[in-house]
């Protein structure tokens, strides 16, 4: 009986850990999200302020990085096929 009760307390806890994980994921897509909209509303023209849009990258690339990090945490890492 006391060993069922450990099975199910870690079956607990693994599921409660899954979704912070997705939820994690789920967060940082969106970060991912708004950054990427907000970079394509910053115009790339000759009179665009340089600085700001250079920002945007920056917060865009940094919000890419957090996302590719959490959803090779969670297990879900990219398999690209292979070049023949």
């Amino acid at each position: 009986m006391a060993l069922n009760l450990l099975r199910s307390g870690y079956a607990t806890i693994e599921y409660e850990i899954a979704q912070e994980r997705a939820s994690a994921l789920g967060r940082l897509g969106r970060r991912l999200e708004a950054a990427l909209t907000a970079l394509a509303a910053c115009p790339l023209t000759a009179n665009s302020d340089r600085k700001i849009r250079d920002g945007l990258v920056e917060q865009a690339g940094y919000a890419l990085w957090l996302f590719v990090v959490q959803r090779e945490a969670c297990g879900l890492k990219q398999n690209r096929p292979s070049v023949t």
